[in-house]
């Protein structure tokens, strides 16, 4: 049985490969100062009827993570119920978040739900399926409340392990992969905590890119809990141990273990997603 944390040293030649096409388009810059407050946005849909268990693994391993952060009293909101998983409501949530975030705050926004793109369409266009009949939220949309006015926060990152698969309507794509993976805590670092509390600006950062499905380990992993998402999983071994020089090399940091997993779990060919009929070979992340 093959584990899915990779040792750093493996990584390295795969990092060089993949550095340019990763960058983010606006990298945060460093302000020489710290931030105030962290403040945390936490949405899995983790009663979802086929990947579920695999959101939910996202939520605690995320929640794992940010708890070894200082946030300095920053609020933090969770969002899983079914009833709570709508557009209005999810947008109502960001909007009424305004009030308590001040100018050299942090807002961190996580997301694991199912997503995709309207056939025809654009990576531009990437929305998050809702649970209200037939509704959606647009990615930008939500990037717009997390950060009204430009500027009025000091740092604002969306991050979700979602598909940007075509959709002609909400509902209709599903994908997911089937892996006994090890549970592994990866030690305890501060790349990410340095990123949070001394970078400002926008990361905007989904697990796939156009025509890609997020791929997901479930099936009973090992301990009785499934492994989550391959982008959440590699992400937060590089929030601990990868770089804290810039987002970009972080993001290319998480990227290199992710497709080093997936050529170690599934070979060349990738997994066979039973959902869209086809083999995927790796996963790339897009940045905005």
């Amino acid at each position: 049985m093959k584990t899915f944390l990779l040792p750093r040293g493996s990584v390295a030649a795969v990092i060089v490969a993949f550095s340019v096409s990763l960058s983010l388009s606006a990298e945060p810059t460093r302000p020489g100062t710290l931030a105030d407050k962290i403040h945390v946005i936490l949405i899995a849909d983790v009663n979802d009827s086929t990947l579920g268990s695999g959101f939910n693994s996202n939520l605690n391993f995320v929640s794992r993570i940010l708890g070894e952060i200082p946030r300095n009293q920053g609020t933090s909101t969770v969002v899983t119920s079914q009833s709570q998983l709508t557009s209005a409501y999810l947008l109502s949530t960001v909007n009424n978040l305004a009030t308590s975030i001040g100018p050299n705050d942090v807002v961190f926004c996580y997301i694991a739900m199912h997503g995709g793109y309207p056939s025809p369409g654009t990576e531009a266009e990437h929305f998050f399926e809702c649970n209200d009949t037939g509704a959606i939220i647009r990615r930008q949309d939500l990037l717009n409340a997390l950060n009204p006015n430009l500027g009025q926060r000091r740092l604002v990152v969306l991050i979700s392990d979602s598909c940007c698969t075509p959709v002609p309507r909400p509902g209709s794509a599903r994908a997911r992969a089937t892996f006994r993976a090890a549970a592994v805590a990866p030690p305890v670092t501060a790349a990410l905590c340095h990123l949070l509390q001394e970078t400002s600006g926008v990361v905007d950062i989904n697990a796939a890119t156009k025509d890609q499905a997020a791929v997901y380990l479930v099936g009973g992993a090992v301990g009785g809990t499934d492994g989550g998402g391959m982008f959440t999983r590699s992400l937060w071994f590089s929030a601990f141990t990868g770089p804290s020089t810039s987002w970009g090399d972080f993001l290319t940091d998480a990227t290199a273990r992710m497709k080093q997993n997936f050529g170690s779990i599934w070979g060349p060919q990738g997994p066979f997603l039973t959902d869209l009929g086809r083999n995927q070979p790796s996963q790339t992340p897009f940045s905005h």
